[in-house]
Formats: structure tokens, C-alpha cells, sequence
């Protein structure tokens, strides 16, 4: 299948409030499901937001299995694959910053942990990075997933391409005044490596100071922006024909192990 259609669901999220978060988003699937879109990007950190402070633990063990299971209700009834964002998921005593690529029957068919972690918000305090980049596989070939901070790092999206990746998704919180960065980077990985990249940002504030601006895309690989967002809630949807990825690398070929 070379045609898919994509749906980014840009939402607020309050932090350590799963319960609201998680009632936020039931009306923007129903509008997921009518658009008929067969694939479903969510925010990174969407159930909890970045509560990080002496009680994350023990709130990231709570809702952990809750928000998975959850997750895999949503996409088998609403018929779609579903690529979680990302949520802190719980293994012993780490916890990883990580997407789940869920089917529409309720199956978990891999997932991503997040590598870089974001220096500013001390994320390595309480998450353990993940080890390796590996693309996912899906009825339109393999996929990959960088998280938000991880944009700013080239090498993981090549490894992706080497891969086979022909789109990569990246859930992010990606906050103000940085959002040249957002725009410029998004571009920049697209046209490296000539896939198509689909990134969901958050809208919403954590404080007067910590402000979000949203901006979720779709960019096609000549680095053309084709759907955007602006700064507040909506969802996204956007059919794409992969098989412009095989005719922009003819044509315009580029090793992709420079």
C-alpha cells in the first residue's frame, strides 16, 4: 500500500492529571475515526505531561499498564493504528520516555525508548535512555520515531533511512521560543533524508513562564510542509502517497551512508 492518511492529535496536557488528559483526547479520536484516518500520532508525554518532580515515580507505576491498556482499547475501536506519543513506561526499577506502535486489533507491534534526553529539564534524573534506533513495521513498509529533543540530532533519523524508513513520526514538547528550531529541523530531517516526516507538538502552558506553540506538521520529502497547524487545539489529517520517497531518491539520489 503506498497511499496512507495520517492523523496528528495536538492537544494541551496538564501535568500529573491523567485522568483529564486521558478524557481530553476521546473527543479528538471519535474526529480521528471519521476522517477515516488509518494511523494516529499523540504527543510525547501526553498521560502525565512532565510532572517531574519527587512523585513521578510512583505516578508513572500507577498509570503505566492503565494508559497501555488504553491505548490499545483506543485503537482497536477506533480501527487504527495508533503510535502512542509517548508515555513513561515502567520496567523494574527504570523508567523509559517511550512510543508504542499499537494495531487495530489491540496489539502492540514494537516500540521506540527515547535516547537523548533533555538536558534542561533533567529528564535523565528520572528516565534511562534507550539503547538503539530501530524502524517499526507497518502495512506501508517501516517507519521510525524520534522524540522531540532527539531532533536536534541527525544521526539517529540516517539510521532510520538506512533502515528503510520512508516516514518517521516525532511526538515532541517542544516549547517556546523555539519555534524556528522546530520548523528549520523538521525541514532539514526531511530533506536529509528524503522520507516524509510527521511530527505532533503540544499546545497549553506548565507555567507563566513555559509556554507551548503547537505547530504539529507534515512535511513531504523536498522539505515542503504540507499540512501545519497553529498554536491550539486540533487534529491534523493528511493522506500522503509514499511512492513520492523511490521518486525523489531516482531522481535526486543521495548515498545514504555519507
Amino acid at each position: 500500500m503506498e497511499k496512507v492518511r495520517i492523523a496528528l492529535i495536538q492537544t494541551d496536557i496538564k501535568r500529573g492529571e491523567w485522568e483529564e488528559n486521558t478524557m481530553r483526547l476521546a473527543p479528538y479520536l471519535e474526529q480521528v475515526s471519521n476522517l477515516e484516518a488509518q494511523i494516529c500520532l499523540l504527543p510525547e508525554m501526553w498521560s502525565t505531561g512532565f510532572s517531574l518532580d519527587v512523585n513521578f515515580p510512583s505516578l508513572a507505576r500507577k498509570y503505566f499498564q492503565e494508559t497501555l491498556n488504553l491505548m490499545r482499547n483506543w485503537a482497536h475501536k477506533y480501527r487504527l493504528y495508533l503510535l502512542g506519543g509517548t508515555i513513561p513506561e515502567v520496567i523494574g526499577d527504570k523508567i523509559y520516555n517511550t512510543s508504542f506502535l499499537i494495531s487495530p486489533f489491540g496489539e502492540i507491534l514494537g516500540f521506540y525508548r527515547k535516547r537523548k534526553l533533555f538536558p534542561l529539564l533533567k529528564e535523565e534524573e528520572y528516565f534511562t535512555p534507550g539503547l538503539d534506533v530501530q524502524c517499526l513495521q507497518t502495512p506501508w513498509g517501516k517507519v521510525g520515531v524520534m522524540i522531540c529533543y532527539e531532533l536536534r540530532f541527525p544521526e539517529g533519523f540516517q539510521k532510520l533511512r538506512s533502515q528503510g524508513a520512508r516516514i518517521v513520526f516525532v511526538p515532541a514538547q517542544f516549547p517556546h521560543p523555539r519555534e524556528s528550531h522546530w520548523t528549520t529541523l523538521l525541514r532539514a530531517r526531511a530533506i536529509e533524508n528524503q522520507y516524509f516526516v510527521a511530527a505532533c507538538n503540544r499546545v497549553g502552558k506548565d507555567s507563566p513562564s513555559l509556554s507551548y506553540f503547537g505547530n504539529s506538521m507534515i512535511v513531504d520529502p523536498w522539505g515542503e510542509i504540507l499540512l501545519q497547524a497553529r498554536e491550539k487545539e486540533t487534529v491534523l489529517s493528511l493522506e500522503i502517497d509514499l511512492s513520492l520517497v523511490e521518486k525523489i531518491r531516482t531522481e535526486f539520489p543521495i548515498p545514504p551512508d555519507l
